[in-house]
């Protein structure tokens, strides 16, 4: 997965999403609305909003894509599956799965891919889509393309981006995409050397001091910001493309200049709504599909485990027993569905049980990417027997033969092939999966162990520096609180002691 999920990992779900329990969203046959899939180019929106807002919200975020990437990256390339949405109709339901005043989240699902989780309204039950909620979306939109687009990202710079991007509108009068032009109430700046400091010792990012410091790079810096930007692109290091593009500063004292200069900014464009620049480029209509598939009930008791699952907060005691009963649920109507037999994959305690539960997904859906993933899953990072590596190698094998877009099942294999000495093999399914997730802590991880299997000792400390570089930083105090954060950060401590020993030579 990428660092901007291990990021989400640590903030939403490490720190303590769902703090306050709600009502959770019914199914149609306990009175709620039916839900329905709707998949278009690069979406897959799963949402309970009526058929007429849920189509327009589904051409609405094609427009939104095509506008930011022709604003704000020049008509850039992006890689990879479709991003799923699932969009709550009102924050009620949304806030049964994240804490309150948390407004939406992007994420990778636990088979890495790229999933968006937000309310489309705010107001009440109707789809805000002129809004708050698609103003969430956009926000959200440009930390997936982010992902996608920079190899080394600050969490400062992914929020302030995403708070200035999530500005954007559509101006269907003129044919127009505008970026850039604030409410009078953007942003509030207190500290920037809080801000920069909260970066280093790994602790939460405030949204608005970080929108108010790019919104001021953009408009007054904007040189020296697009060159800094440019160095993130092609991976070197935050501090240093800091230091070198904005000398001035680099320093404590010199932040402290720089808020005095933002906070003056701001406060002078929210009086007089003059001083900014926009940026704009043509609105492009999204003339393609929009496919509909109504979600049977098995299914939705499948996504509300996944969604327990994946954002689960402080009770994790109750959320894990949230997903076992959906679990048990959907495979009782439905025995065959692979995201409720992944969930139980997930909770069982040993790995017999984990493998029984894999292949008992791929004989019932053998056309499914994901259930071939389960083998990996089951076996987990650790070397097993050399039948059961070479059961992960054939599934894994299997899973990017029918999803050769996920880049979780694109590093996992090139593991696999690296340990079996096919280097030449793993190393361009590694660089793909590096392709699709550039900032990849993951993917580094692996391609380093190819550099290994080819003998290169300085390129497999080189790549595993880089690994280690894009693992979060966590406060010191940090302590894991459930089963799935001791085992992120067991994967991160690996990755670590990996570097060691690369250092001390990889034979």
């Amino acid at each position: 997965m990428g660092k901007k999920a291990m990021r989400q990992t640590c903030i939403a779900l490490l720190l303590g999403s769902c703090a306050h329990w709600h009502e959770p969203m019914r199914l149609p046959s306990k009175g709620g609305p039916p839900w329905v899939e709707y998949n278009t180019r690069h979406f897959r929106l799963q949402t309970d909003l009526d058929v007429e807002p849920a189509r327009k919200l589904a051409i609405q975020m094609e427009e939104r894509r095509s506008g930011l990437i022709s604003a704000a990256w020049h008509g850039a390339t992006f890689e990879g599956p479709r991003t799923r949405v699932v969009a709550f109709r009102n924050s009620s339901e949304l806030q049964t799965f994240l804490r309150r005043g948390v407004a939406g989240i992007w994420t990778l699902d636990t088979a890495g891919e790229k999933l968006m989780v937000l309310a489309a309204s705010f107001t009440d039950q109707r789809a805000d889509l002129a809004g708050y909620g698609i103003q969430v979306f956009t926000h959200e939109l440009a930390h997936d393309l982010a992902s996608s687009y920079f190899a080394r990202q600050p969490r400062w710079l992914s929020e302030g981006m995403a708070r200035f991007l999530e500005t954007m509108i559509l101006d269907e009068k003129h044919h127009k995409v505008i970026i850039g032009v604030p409410t009078r109430t953007a942003f509030r700046i207190e500290s920037l050397p809080r801000l920069f400091r909260a970066e280093r010792e790994g602790r939460g990012i405030d949204e608005d001091e970080a929108g108010g410091l790019v919104f001021y790079l953009e408009n007054r810096e904007g040189k020296a910001f697009n060159e800094y930007q440019k160095a993130l692109y092609r991976g070197d290091d935050p501090d240093a493309a800091w230091a070198s593009f904005f000398p001035a500063y680099a320093t404590e004292d010199g932040q402290w200049v720089l808020q005095k200069k933002v906070s003056e900014y701001v406060k002078e464009v929210g009086y007089t709504q003059r001083g900014f620049n926009i940026g704009g480029a043509e609105l492009i209509d999204y003339l393609g599909a929009v496919e509909e598939r109504p979600m049977p009930e098995p299914e939705l008791r499948a996504l509300r485990g996944e969604l327990w699952l994946t954002l689960q907060g402080d009770d994790e005691q109750r959320a894990r027993g949230e997903v076992a009963e959906e679990a048990r649920a959907a495979l009782a109507q439905d025995p065959s569905l692979v995201r409720a037999l992944e969930l139980q994959l997930k909770l069982a305690e040993t790995r017999a049980d984990r493998l029984a539960l894999a292949t008992a997904a791929q004989q019932q859906r053998p056309e499914d990417f994901r259930a071939w993933m389960l083998t990996d899953e089951a076996l987990g990072d650790d070397t097993a027997l050399p039948a059961q590596e070479a059961e992960r190698t054939r599934a894994l094998e299997k899973a990017v033969q029918l999803g050769p877009d996920n880049s979780w099942a694109l590093h996992r294999l090139a593991r696999a092939y690296a340990r079996a000495g096919r280097a030449d093999e793993a190393f361009e399914l590694g660089r793909k999966s590096l392709n699709i997730f550039p900032d990849s802590a993951y993917a580094l991880d692996s391609l380093a162990l190819v550099a290994k299997a080819w003998g290169d000792c300085g390129a497999a400390q080189r790549l595993q520096q880089m690994a280690v570089d894009r693992l979060p930083h966590l406060p010191p105090e940090f302590k894991a609180t459930s089963k799935s954060t001791s085992e992120f950060l067991a994967r991160c401590d690996a990755i670590r002691k990996r570097l060691d020993e690369y250092k001390t030579g990889c034979r």
